[in-house]
This record gives C-alpha cells, structure tokens and sequence, in this order.
C-alpha cells in the first residue's frame, strides 16, 4: 500500500495538487493551520504554516516549503524559486517580520516538503545548510520526503476506519483493474458502502473517513489518467459524490457549515475529473461519427454514444447552474461551449436519434434542459422531430430498432435483430414519449406537440405514457440506487388534447398533486445538479420538476 500512495505522490503538482494534499495530511496528524497557500499572495518562502503540540505539550511553529519532484542540483540553487532561495526568504524576512511576538518565542520548525527524494548531489549542500543555520531549541529543520509523506498518509488518512483489513485488498484489485474496460469499480463501490451506508455519531470520525474517501478517489483517479482511460474515474466521482450525500442526510449533517466546506472539496474533485473527461472527448464532437468505432455491433455503440450525450450534458448543466447562482459569466461561457459541443455531437451523429432504451430519454432530457437554457428553440425542434420520426417509423414499418421499455440488453438484441419479436409488449409503456410530450408542452413548442399528440394517436395507441414522480421517501434512496424502483409514483396519462394551456393546466395539477410534500435535500441545498448525477448514474427517471419550471416560462426563485 505504501508503494501505491508514494506512486501516486510522484504523479503530483505542485500547484492545487500536492499544497492540496498536504493540509488535509497536517490535519489528520493533528497539525493547526494558521496559512495556506495562496495564488497570487506573497509568503516569502512559506507556503504552509502551521502549529502542533508535541508529546511535552510544547507548541512549536511548523513552517512548509513545498517542492514538487526529485530535488537536484538545479532545484537546489539556480533561481528564484530555487529551495536555497525559499529557505533563505523565511529565515531573512518571514521569521524576522511576519511572527507574532508569542510565535516568535516558540521553536520553529522548517520543512522541506517533496514528492520525491532529496538527490544524492544535493545531501550534502542541504547538510551543510542547515549545521549553518539551525539554533537548537529555536530555530531546526526537517526533510518530509516521498517515503515520510507516503508512511503518514497510510498512517493518518488510510487509517483503521476505511483501509483495514479487506478494505486493502479490493483497493489494490479496484487499481490493478482499472485498465480494463470492462471492470465496474464493484470493490471501490464497496469501500463507500462499508464506510458511508452507515450511522456515524462522531464528527471527527466522519472527518477521517471522510478524507481519507477523498484521497482514494484521487489515486483513483491518477491511475486512470496513467491507464489513458478516465471513465472509471468519472464514475467513480460520481458515485463518491452521491454516496457521500446520503452520508450527509443519515448523519444530519447537511447543516453543518463545516462538513458543507468538505463536501465543496468533493465537488471540486467531481468538477475536475468532469472537466477533464470532457476536454479528452470535445473534439470528436466534431468529427463525423467522431465516437463511432465503425464496427457491426449498432446496439452497443448507440448505447455508447447515449453515455457520452449525457456525460456532455451533465458537463454543460453543471457550469450553467453553477455560473448562474454565482452569477459567473465565465462559468457560464463554458457551459455555452459545452451545449456548443453538444449540438456538433447531435449534427455528426446521426444514430443519436434513434434511442435503444425508453430510458434514454434520461440522456435527451438533460440535453434538452442545457439547450433550453440558452434558448436553442430551433434546434430542440428539429432533433425532437427526428428522433419522434425514427421511433415511429422503427415501430410501425421495421418492427424492430425501436426504444424497449425495459433496461435488458437481451431485449435490446431480440427486438434490434428481428422483426418477429413481440413489439407490442416491448413497448408496452414509454416514458420517453410522455416527457418530449410534456416538455414541447411547457416550452410552447405548438407545432412539435401537435406532431406528437398526432404520433402518438397515429401509431401508438396500445403504449402506456406516464411520468415518475418522486414521493416523501426518494431522497432517502436517490443517491445511493435507481429510485424509480423502490420510491415514488408513476403518473399515467389517458387522454391527450392538442391545447397547449390545457395540457400545462394538467401538468401543473399533476405536479401540485405529487410533489406538494416532497423535498429533495440537494435542491434545497442549492446542488441542483446532484439529483441529474443520480440519473445519469443510477437510471433514475429526471425529476419532472427540471422541465415543468420552465411552464410559461416562469423559473421563480424557488424553482
């Protein structure tokens, strides 16, 4: 395991990776922090700062200079930025005018700190540094090297509570698997669920565990960029980031402003493995078949271009709601490119309107909402009438190509290779109709819900269209399953009517009835994005409430 965590070390930044380790480290050993680092603030050589009472009870003044990598002759003494110059910075201004007079009494300790090793042809240089400058019982130095930092963090942060026992050896077999395409993370989703699927009354505990999740999540997410595959990463993140929100709600702590700033730590782990994932794929959005890998297996590269959509689309949502609560027009310029993105991956993709499952209509809804947003009308209208026109004319004329009512790749096969499967019944309920249905309804998107209304008449009058909505006991479960099993209701809707105002009066009735006394605590919360992870993720049907807000256009506060 030591090995695992000084590997990952070495792969580390020094900048917003390595000064981001190490203060959650400190923490765990017990160390105060008094600084850290900042972009753009002078620290004269410090980059963390910090207190720690030794087993005499005695405070000392721990100072930080990080370095990332193997330090050699050029890192030692050539620069300005040199360690040589750092050591010389703290000593010459930062202890002579940046302590306080009762820091000033204390023994200060200066660290250098690296994720490599300390090099042969520079021992003797830093042994000779500090014999010159230390003043016992006042001023001495110390090396955290790779080696020190890899014992502490497998000392402190993988402690007893989430690394005991088996829990190391399905993280070594999570990591040892990464590389294959096929593997599911199954024992990484077991480390969560040991960990966080239980009743937890002590806050420091739940700190420890806490951390140390999210330093797995990191290596996790190392070893895939090593493996040139992020996606097990991108699950990962996900899943961390929902398993730990339900974490939050059985431990009544979605209101402890404390554990709210950890969980911001987790999201900025989510944001960054999204992020990067995205810039790997953007470009084949624009490509021809960018993402189709011109094989015979039609199935299983539509269902893999519809895991790209809504991984594109999470992508683009999440910078949206987030530059427009923060009110962050550079945030929300990316979110413009992302939908940008989107739409070249819709345009170069043509199959992307022909969906396998009834629940791809998880993928195209996201999809939609981002286009929504930017009131991308004209496009919504034309993709929405393809992919109407193509299940129709797989249902009524091919009998086969169709979106099955069911999540079975078996179903999938039988029903895509012939036409003398039972089609009625593998499409005997659509959700997928019912939310396109509903979602040209509230937009006022006339034309396209006429066409639907006449569709659905025309073609399938045998499909039963409904809705899911939550009830009182969804988010107990939405982010740790597929909640449409084992919560909320099905809506069905009998009779359909061409009047728009009609039709957005019943879905106004219909989502008074419903969700009146539901309360989604990641929306209360202001993480709207979590509940479409949750969908993305687990298959959840989306909350019908992510369309109906946009009825006659009025997205109140409270929406």
């Amino acid at each position: 395991m030591r090995l695992i965590i000084k590997e990952y070390l070495s792969q580390l930044k020094e900048s917003k990776e390595l000064d981001m380790l190490l203060p959650d480290l400190l923490l765990s050993m017990k160390y105060i922090p008094i600084s850290t680092p900042q972009v753009g603030v002078r620290q004269y050589g410090v980059d963390i700062a910090t207190e720690y009472y030794d087993k005499k009870n005695n405070k000392l003044l721990y100072l930080f200079v990080i370095k990332k990598g193997d330090i050699g002759r050029s890192d030692w003494d050539s620069s300005s930025q040199s360690v040589r110059q750092s050591l010389d910075e703290i000593k010459d201004v930062y202890l002579e005018k940046m302590l306080s007079n009762e820091q000033k009494k204390m023994i200060k300790k200066i660290v250098l700190c690296t994720n490599g090793v300390l090099k042969q042809e520079v021992e003797i240089n830093w042994k000779g540094y500090i014999d010159r400058n230390t003043v016992v019982n006042e001023i001495e130095y110390e090396l955290w090297d790779g080696y020190k930092l890899a014992l502490d963090i497998e000392n402190n942060m993988l402690n007893e509570f989430i690394l005991s026992g088996n829990f190391k050896s399905l993280f070594r077999k999570a990591l040892a698997l990464l590389g294959d395409p096929d593997y599911n993370l199954d024992d990484y989703y077991t480390i969560l669920k040991e960990n966080l699927f239980v009743t937890e009354n002590n806050k420091k505990k739940s700190k420890r565990i806490l951390y140390s999740i999210r330093l797995i999540l990191n290596i996790i997410f190392n070893w895939s960029k090593e493996n040139i595959n992020l996606k097990p990463a991108l699950y990962a993140a996900e899943r961390t980031l929902l398993n730990i929100w339900y974490y939050y709600i059985k431990n009544n702590l979605i209101d402890d402003i404390e554990l709210i700033k950890l969980f911001g730590l987790f999201f900025q782990d989510f944001v960054r493995i999204y992020s990067e994932y995205f810039a790997k794929i953007s470009k084949y959005c624009y490509i021809k078949n960018g993402f189709n890998d011109n094989s015979r297996y039609y199935l299983l590269e539509n269902i893999t271009l519809y895991e790209q959509l809504g991984i594109i689309a999470i992508t683009g949502l999440n910078h949206y709601y987030y530059g427009t609560i923060y009110n962050d027009q550079n945030i929300i310029s990316i979110a413009e490119y992302v939908k940008n993105s989107l739409k070249s991956f819709v345009n170069n993709h043509n199959s992307i309107s022909s969906p396998v499952y009834d629940n791809h209509i998880i993928e195209i809804i996201l999809s939609l909402i981002l286009l929504v947003n930017f009131n991308e009308i004209e496009f919504i209208e034309k993709w929405i009438v393809e992919i109407i026109n193509r299940i129709e004319f797989a249902y009524k004329i091919m009998g086969k190509h169709f979106p099955v009512d069911s999540d079975s790749l078996e179903d999938a096969v039988i029903i895509s290779n012939s036409s003398k499967g039972d089609k009625k019944n593998m499409m005997r309920s659509s959700t997928l109709l019912m939310i396109l249905l509903q979602f040209s309804a509230v937009n006022k998107l006339n034309s396209v819900y006429k066409y639907i209304v006449e569709v659905i008449s025309r073609s399938f009058k045998d499909t039963t269209l409904q809705i899911w909505f939550p009830d009182n006991t969804t988010d107990n479960v939405l982010y740790i399953e597929n909640a449409g099993h084992s919560s909320g209701i099905a809506d069905i809707f009998h009779s359909l009517t061409d009047n728009l105002e009609d039709i957005n009066k019943q879905i106004k009735e219909s989502n008074e009835k419903h969700m009146n006394n539901v309360s989604i605590s990641a929306i209360k919360k202001g993480f709207l994005i979590l509940p479409l992870i949750a969908s993305r993720h687990f298959r959840t049907p989306v909350l019908p409430l992510y369309w109906s807000m946009f009825i006659n256009d009025e997205k109140s506060e409270e929406n």
